[in-house]
């Protein structure tokens, strides 16, 4: 599940990689994802779906994160 969760944030980093939130980095972020694996329930959604909102969520908060350390 991990190597599937990884593909799947990296396909939403190239999606947004000509945004300012694409460049956060990668490895806080699958940390971030991979963290949250545990909520995931099979029964209730897709992973794909799933995993993708947490990981555009991520995105935002490591992007407000960086902003503010820069500021």
């Amino acid at each position: 599940m991990d190597n599937e969760i990884k593909i799947l944030v990296y396909k939403c980093l190239n999606v947004y990689k000509n945004t300012g939130i694409g460049n956060v980095n990668s490895n806080e972020l699958i940390n971030l994802v991979l963290s949250k694996k545990h909520h995931y329930n099979p029964n209730k959604g897709s992973f794909n779906t799933y995993f993708a909102t947490i990981t555009k969520h991520s995105m935002i908060v490591l992007y407000k994160k960086m902003k503010k350390e820069l500021n």
